[in-house]
């Protein structure tokens, strides 16, 4: 590779899709996050979730804030280079958030159908969305 080549590999404008992507992710892990972080048992009790720990939930909790705070970032940024880790953090999050998902509704019948496949389905949106960015912007 030239350096004129790599310059342009290394400053490729990221797809909108990634853009509205990162977008959408934001807002909804900062309401979740907040929600997660700040009144666990509360959320717990209104969705009927049958497993509480407010430590770890706070911790999860955190986790989304934090993805959320680096997608806000990465919606503000011009460049591939500067959010390709980030979006290979989101798919390595997502789909194991979503294999998760599957795996408690399939395994705990105590769990709420609808909270538990909703979540499913927001991380299984999320992965492919965050995947095939990787894909168009690589």
């Amino acid at each position: 590779m030239t350096t004129i080549e790599v310059e342009r590999c290394l400053w490729l404008e990221i797809p909108n899709i990634l853009k509205y992507t990162f977008l959408l992710h934001f807002i909804v892990s900062i309401i979740f996050g907040f929600v997660f972080f700040l009144i666990p048992e509360m959320y717990s009790d209104a969705v009927g979730w049958p497993f509480i720990d407010p430590t770890a939930t706070r911790g999860l909790g955190s986790a989304f804030i934090g993805f959320a705070i680096t997608s806000l970032f990465g919606y503000r940024t011009t460049s591939w280079e500067e959010v390709k880790i980030v979006v290979i953090g989101e798919i390595v999050f997502t789909l194991f958030g979503l294999l998760t998902m599957v795996w408690m509704m399939v395994v705990h019948t105590t769990i709420p159908v609808l909270a538990g496949w909703l979540y499913a389905l927001i991380f299984a949106v999320f992965f492919v969305l965050f995947l095939y960015s990787y894909f168009t912007a690589k």
